[in-house]
């Protein structure tokens, strides 16, 4: 018990300083903008290449997780942004910034999916989707954070002291993670004699994580949670990007445009909280499709309700609750879909795929405010990639059926996929797939 409460609160402190480092260049930005006489291009530039290490990092650090350690990578890469971070507080230029950003998300891309990997492996099954909602949280937790610490210590000390802020707190960190964050136990397990005959018997012939992820009983969910994981970061982005855009310009006053915009994340946070409580009772992928089936809805009809302010304030708290609240459960998924072996992988590209959905989702919304007539016409075509993340999760609940297996402890409010045969087993207090 006492790993456990250890393990999830040192995971907890992970991924908040990975959404502090995330949001400081945020924060800066406005300051830099004046101060070195930026462009809204070298702006983009900035944000940008925070974004594209992120998606780097994601690629890279899951399947050197699955073969060298979770703790190792968590360690490396916390050490990575840190002094990423140092390097950004006394960056002379902004193409020096940029390039520190980069690496600080490159860092970044490797805490947070090894985290949850381990956190996941540390839960306890029967509250295992909430636990997990609730170390994910912690990432909106280091972003609100990182604001806070930026509006007191920017007018006091200058913006280099959020970057510094940034480099100290993650080294102090550290230790403490190196000391007392245990490494998985399945991992610990495979390096043994008899781990390594499991691996090559249930592995064989992917000598490579990532090959497995394609292995038969796994193969189409990876590429439905893959679509899932681009479509719903896409539209979560494109609504957060241009939401206060769109409604400005429909004649919202901009003070209120940004006091209803804030709803979105806001409701995000509890709708997190409600999915994953459901989601440890019900059918996880139920649960997700309905909850993207409302986002396309509710999503769709924002734009039909900006001359009523009230409606529009809770239409879009509303369309938070939806569409917000899948982003952490869908990592969650992932963490629990895939077996051991392969589980940070998995994790990890998914996210570096959603990096990307991102990426094309803040790009896009030009794009389509270009083809279409009005703020009635926009906000139905943001709901199309929700739609379609909602119908990836309903492919998966008839793809992988679910049933009650109980654990060593006789729990039995854990349900696993079972797909065309394969078999699944419980090492410790996880369940994993075993390919054939």
């Amino acid at each position: 018990m006492y790993t456990r409460i250890l393990t999830l609160v040192l995971c907890f402190l992970i991924v908040g300083l990975d959404g502090f480092d995330t949001g400081s260049a945020s924060y800066v930005a406005p300051v830099l903008h004046n101060l070195w006489m930026l462009d809204a291009k070298q702006l983009g530039l900035l944000f940008s290449s925070g974004f594209l290490g992120l998606a780097l990092g994601n690629f890279v650090w899951g399947p050197v997780a699955d073969s060298i350690g979770r703790k190792t990578v968590i360690v490396v890469s916390m050490l990575i942004f840190s002094f990423a971070s140092l390097g950004s507080a006394f960056a002379p230029s902004i193409t020096w910034l940029i390039g520190f950003r980069f690496l600080t998300g490159l860092g970044l891309g490797g805490a947070l999916p090894n985290a949850i990997t381990l956190a996941s492996e540390y839960c306890p099954p029967r509250h295992k989707a909430l636990l997990i909602t609730t170390v994910l949280l912690a990432f909106p937790g280091g972003l609100a954070l990182s604001g806070l610490t930026a509006s007191i210590s920017i007018p006091a000390f200058g913006w280099k002291s959020v970057f510094i802020i940034g480099w100290m707190a993650p080294l102090l960190l550290v230790p403490v993670v190196w000391l007392f964050l245990p490494e998985s136990v399945q991992f610990m397990q495979r390096k043994g004699p008899a781990g390594q005959a499991h691996i090559e018997q249930t592995a064989q012939p992917h000598s490579s994580p990532l090959f497995a992820l394609f292995s038969e009983g796994v193969s189409v969910g990876t590429a439905i949670l893959w679509m899932t994981f681009f479509c719903s970061m896409w539209a979560y982005y494109q609504v957060t990007n241009w939401l206060p855009v769109l409604i400005t310009g429909a004649g919202v006053n901009p003070s209120q445009a940004s006091t209803v915009a804030s709803l979105f994340p806001f409701g995000g946070l509890i709708g997190s909280l409600v999915a994953a409580w459901i989601m440890d009772k019900c059918n996880r992928y139920a649960v997700l499709a309905a909850y993207y089936f409302l986002g396309a809805l509710l999503t769709g009809v924002i734009g039909f309700c900006v001359h009523s302010p009230e409606l529009l304030s809770w239409v879009v708290f509303s369309a938070g609750i939806a569409l917000g609240g899948v982003q952490p459960s869908l990592i969650y998924l992932a963490a629990d879909f895939y077996p051991d072996d392969i589980r940070a992988t998995g994790v990890a590209w998914g996210l570096g795929v959603g990096r990307l959905g991102s990426i094309v989702g803040a790009a896009t919304g030009g794009a389509v405010l270009a083809g279409v007539r009005g703020i009635e016409q926009a906000f139905p075509m943001f709901a199309v990639p929700v739609l379609v993340a909602g119908l990836g999760m309903s492919v998966m609940i008839w793809l992988y059926r679910v049933r009650s297996i109980p654990n060593q402890e006789g729990d039995q409010g854990q349900s696993y996929p079972v797909n065309g045969g394969v078999r699944y087993t419980r090492t410790g207090s996880d369940a994993s797939p075993l390919r054939r």
